[in-house]
């Protein structure tokens, strides 16, 4: 059996036309071997559905899944625990550990020191030490690379309309229930008026 390392490989290094090549050389033999109208059979069955699926989408009979996340309205991400801006900077850290096209991970710190903290502490030594021991000679098609940057405050700034909040956007914070546990709630402060609304105003300054 492959394993989970081999198959991402596969799917890593494979493209796309590579891909379809092999359907239409597998559809190719499955005409050869049956009638043509079984051969037919199952795309067309597919086809169908698909079609099916996507009109009654467009009718409002079933919820569209790729709608199902998005954010209406106009919205903005803090990182403020009170969801005020104040003075706070951002360190971004982006960081991809792949055999083919990049698949950057991006994470958000208080600065470059609290980066610095975590990657000089033992989890981070832990996974560095394994990657300089043995990933390096086991995994040879593998690659890594970061980029870190870091703002201050009034050179950052986020909004989503109608979107699916993503980097900033997808942080969440914690917050204590009335009950006394905690939870976690989305970063999302609504910015349809208000100092929310404009460029100048998330980034800290008056509007022109």
């Amino acid at each position: 059996m492959p394993s989970v390392g081999d198959l991402a490989i596969l799917r890593n290094n494979v493209s796309l036309s590579t891909w379809l090549l092999l359907g239409a050389s597998i559809q190719s033999l499955v005409f050869a071997a049956v009638p043509y109208r079984v051969a037919l059979l199952p795309s067309f069955c597919i086809l169908m559905l698909v079609l099916a699926k996507n009109a009654l989408v467009n009718f409002g009979f079933l919820r569209n899944p790729y709608l199902g996340a998005v954010f209406k309205g106009k919205w903005t991400a803090t990182l403020q625990e009170d969801g005020e801006k104040g003075g706070e900077k951002v360190a971004v850290f982006l960081l991809d550990a792949s055999s083919g096209p990049a698949i950057v991970t991006i994470s958000y710190w208080k600065s470059i020191e609290h980066l610095h903290a975590f990657a000089n502490g033992p989890a981070h030594r832990q996974g560095w030490n394994w990657w300089m021991a043995e990933a390096r000679k086991q995994y040879p098609h593998l690659g890594i690379m970061h980029e870190t940057y870091e703002a201050p405050y009034g050179r950052w700034e986020n909004i989503y309309e109608g979107f699916v909040p993503i980097g900033m956007g997808d942080l969440s914070k914690k917050v204590v229930a009335s009950d006394g546990s905690e939870k976690s709630e989305p970063r999302l402060v609504e910015a349809k008026s208000g100092r929310w609304s404009t460029m100048r105003g998330r980034l800290g300054e008056k509007d022109q």
